[in-house]
């Protein structure tokens, strides 16, 4: 799962909850480093374009 939205407790609105987990341990998100995804190939660029 990537995130969940909604309105518990007093929030005044939805917000999304995140959350990083490996194993049962809970991981600081904004410590962690990304691994780049693989470009588009150059044959599905222009639909990619017009999708995103």
């Amino acid at each position: 799962m990537i995130g969940c939205v909604g309105g518990t407790g007093l929030a005044p609105g939805p917000h999304l909850d995140y959350r990083v987990r490996r194993g049962r341990k809970f991981l600081n998100p904004l410590k962690l480093e990304a691994s780049r995804a693989p470009s588009v190939p150059k044959r599905y660029l222009r639909e990619f374009r017009t999708v995103r």
